[in-house]
Formats: structure tokens, C-alpha cells, sequence
């Protein structure tokens, strides 16, 4: 018995010092994301855009910037929690924290990439029987068409972008009658096609332009959004009609269309 219990005193000591050793704090095994990612236009020339997150609630040594899953540049923790990129093209952004070679997952996707819709319409031309119509959009990028009403009872005043007047000319729906709220600028090139278009110009916006079938036409919408559109010219009914492709830049002020 009394040779027992030395071997009970060893024991016990070890069984402490194990107990704190496992009870000593250790690194996280997965570090906390930044949130709250957003995008903006940025720059004099409105081609440029701003990322702005929150940070990790680890402390970290940075953060990476991914564009379409590749990583574009770091952004050490000592600096702003903004980045600022003038991409050549359209795509989704991301940002991960990291320290040492631990990297967090990523914030939600931010992206420059178009709303596209096709086959839009159809929109009438004044005065068809089946008009008159006009055509607008929402800021998220989806569009409708609208009754445009009668001179004396019009109708949609607050939600229509563009009409086509009497004589085929896309038009601007405050010329077309002042009680239309929205103010439209309309940029017509005959080089440009949908493919190939890849910025909105940044000036010689025009209250109208004449319609040409297949031609690709930029409107400068709500004063923030760009939208480019290739409208195709049919008829119903004997009619004049139009129905149309469009691509809408959601990030308010960015030239950037492809």
C-alpha cells in the first residue's frame, strides 16, 4: 500500500497538467468573412468601380479581392475596407480575410454584369389601334410595357422610359407629351451593334432618334442607368410594331455595357 501511493501522487499530477494543457485557448479553425459587400461607380470617367465591405471580426491580416473567382489584388487590414477597379470587362466580385495561410469564405457575390432580357414588346407606334404603348424600367433591371393612354386621360405617367411617336422616331416621353415624368436621353451610332458595344458614350444624348430596323441604341435613363437596346421593326395587324433586346446596367452611372 504505501508503495501505491507515490504511483497515485504521479498520476494525479499528470492527469492535471493534461487537463490544463487542453484547457489552454487555441486559434480559431476557420476565420470570420467580411460582410456587407458593395459595389459603386467610381472615377471621372464613370468606368471605374469602388468595392466597400465591413470587416472580419477576427483580427486579420487583409483581404483578398476576387474578380470572377480569381484573386486581382490584397487589401492589407491597416488600410480602408474600400478597393477600387476599372475592369475591361463585366463580371461578379468577391472578397475573403485572411491571415496567415488561413482565408475566410467569401462575402455574398457583388456584380457588374447586365440584366438581359429579349424579345421585349411589343411596343406599338402611335397611333395604332393596338397602341399606343411605351416601355419602362424598374432599378433592378426588369422592364414592362405600359398603356400610354388618350391626350385627354393619360395613363402610366411615372413608369414609361421611351415611346415611338407617329413617324417611327423613338422618342423621349416627356417630348412626347409633358405629362410623362421621366426624361429619357437617346444615342444612336450606325457602327454600333449589341456585341460590339461595349461602353455608353458619355455625352450627345438626344431627346429622339429616328428607328432603324436592327439598329443598337443607348438610352441614359431616371438620370442614373444605362441601357443598351437593339430594336427590331415589325408590323401586326398592318401596323407598325417594335420588339427589342435590351441590357441593363443596374450600377447607377457605370458606362460599362459589356
Amino acid at each position: 500500500m504505501k508503495k501505491l501511493l507515490p504511483f497515485l501522487g504521479v498520476l494525479s499530477l499528470a492527469v492535471f497538467f493534461i487537463g490544463c494543457e487542453e484547457e489552454e485557448p487555441t486559434e480559431p479553425t476557420k476565420l470570420a468573412p467580411p460582410t456587407n459587400l458593395t459595389i459603386a461607380v467610381a472615377g471621372a470617367d464613370s468606368l471605374s468601380l469602388t468595392l466597400t465591405w465591413d470587416a472580419s471580426a477576427d483580427t486579420v491580416d487583409g483581404y483578398l479581392v476576387y474578380f470572377e473567382d480569381d484573386v486581382i489584388d490584397t487589401v492589407t487590414a491597416t488600410k480602408s475596407l474600400t478597393y477600387t477597379d476599372t475592369p475591361t470587362s463585366l463580371g461578379d466580385y468577391k472578397v475573403t480575410a485572411y491571415k496567415g495561410n488561413k482565408e475566410s469564405d467569401p462575402t455574398s457575390k457583388v456584380s457588374s454584369q447586365l440584366v438581359e432580357v429579349i424579345n421585349q414588346g411589343p411596343v406599338y407606334i402611335v397611333p395604332s389601334p393596338l397602341g399606343p404603348s411605351g416601355y419602362g424600367w424598374a432599378s433592378d433591371g426588369t422592364g414592362s410595357t405600359y398603356s400610354l393612354g388618350t391626350v385627354d386621360n393619360r395613363q402610366n405617367t411615372d413608369k414609361v422610359d421611351f415611346v415611338f411617336d407617329s413617324d417611327t422616331t423613338l422618342t423621349n416621353p416627356h417630348t412626347f407629351d409633358a405629362d410623362f415624368e421621366h426624361v429619357t436621353g437617346i444615342a444612336y451610332n450606325d457602327t454600333w451593334t449589341y456585341d460590339n458595344l461595349t461602353e455608353a458614350p458619355s455625352s450627345g444624348f438626344m431627346a429622339f432618334k429616328d428607328v432603324v430596323d436592327g439598329g443598337t441604341y443607348i438610352l441614359w435613363i431616371h438620370g442614373k442607368y444605362y441601357v443598351k437596346i437593339k430594336i427590331t421593326v415589325g408590323t401586326e395587324s398592318g401596323w407598325p410594331k417594335t420588339t427589342f433586346k435590351y441590357g441593363f446596367q443596374k450600377i447607377a452611372g457605370f458606362r460599362r455595357l459589356k
